[in-house]
């Protein structure tokens, strides 16, 4: 039996296969943001702020990591 976060993961992957054929290459930020829809509930695919990102519908792991580049004249994290 599949769990509830599996199923999610995998409508996520599904809504991420779109937005490539969509956009052909990469996506803009604004079709991320919009996320998707499952079980009549939007679930977003990440977060504006940097970091790890869990929807609200999912209950343990993650969905997505976000980091950003270092602004020039600036070290990483």
């Amino acid at each position: 039996m599949i769990d509830r976060d599996h199923e999610i993961r995998l409508a996520a992957f599904a809504r991420c296969a779109r937005l490539m054929h969509d956009y052909g290459g990469a996506v803009a930020w604004e079709a991320i943001q919009e996320g998707f829809e499952f079980d009549g509930e939007r679930v977003y695919l990440a977060g504006k702020a940097r970091g790890i990102h869990r929807p609200r519908q999912m209950t343990r792991g993650v969905l997505s990591i976000k980091t950003t580049k270092p602004r020039k004249g600036r070290t990483a994290r």
